[in-house]
């Protein structure tokens, strides 16, 4: 427990390490609540990115599908190369055939098409925006999304597009170095303004403690503590 090795400092240093402890606390808890927050946030923003994406490769694909023209459906694929982070995308039929293709030839991509392709168990999420029609995944590398295209109520295929997590860790891994450099120069702060206001209780305890003794060793009753609040030390 943190209050028994407290309970054995002097006063002053008791104030200073309770304090401390508290704000560190608060403080700790609000930086993490808003780096989950921030998180959360980042991930909305790539499912709505991709999302959008989704629908207008797959509106400018439904023409292609129907006339089964796989050259124009890769050349929409391609077109989502614009996107560094797209890894990787694909129509498919609903036989399951695949219709069209496109993987990025980046380097930093090749590892993680590696990882695609020995991927089994995709764990898919629905939409709630698009529930039944949409549905994507988050894996450790790469975040991938499947929507339906669909005309007049007849599933023409799905298109599946993959887009590379560098870019969003890194985001993180700075919010995250920004959280931790705020919460250091708060408890630094902290610690001096503490240091600080804590002489408002300490000082009249301490002129307290010293006319108790004058008085025990000298025996003049006739002393007085001086005055410096009006709470119970001033009473």
């Amino acid at each position: 427990m943190f209050l028994n090795p407290v309970r054995y400092l002097p006063i002053k240093q008791k104030i200073i390490a309770i304090s401390m402890f508290t704000s560190l606390v608060v403080v700790g808890l609000a930086a993490l609540s808003f780096f989950i927050t921030q998180y959360n946030m980042n991930q909305n923003i790539l499912i709505d990115s991709v999302s959008s994406l989704a629908r207008i490769t797959g509106l400018n694909s439904q023409a292609a599908i129907m006339f089964k023209d796989e050259d124009s459906a890769r050349e929409n694929l391609q077109a989502l190369a614009e996107k560094k982070q797209n890894i990787l995308s694909e129509i498919i039929l609903p036989d399951g055939r695949l219709f069209a293709r496109y993987e990025s030839k980046q380097k930093p991509h090749l590892t993680i098409l590696k990882k695609i392709q020995n991927t089994k168990n995709v764990p898919w999420k629905d939409s709630q925006k698009k529930s039944g029609n949409e549905r994507y995944a988050f894996l450790d590398d790469y975040f991938v999304l499947e929507q339906m295209i669909i005309v007049r109520g007849r599933k023409l295929g799905k298109i599946r597009i993959y887009s590379d997590l560098t870019q969003m860790h890194d985001t993180l891994k700075w919010q995250g170095m920004v959280i931790v450099l705020t919460l250091i120069v708060v408890s630094f702060l902290g610690f001096l303004l503490i240091s600080w206001l804590q002489n408002y209780i300490l000082e009249p305890i301490s002129r307290l403690n010293s006319t108790i003794k004058e008085v025990t060793e000298n025996g003049d009753y006739r002393l007085k503590a001086e005055k410096y609040n009006n709470d119970e030390l001033g009473e």
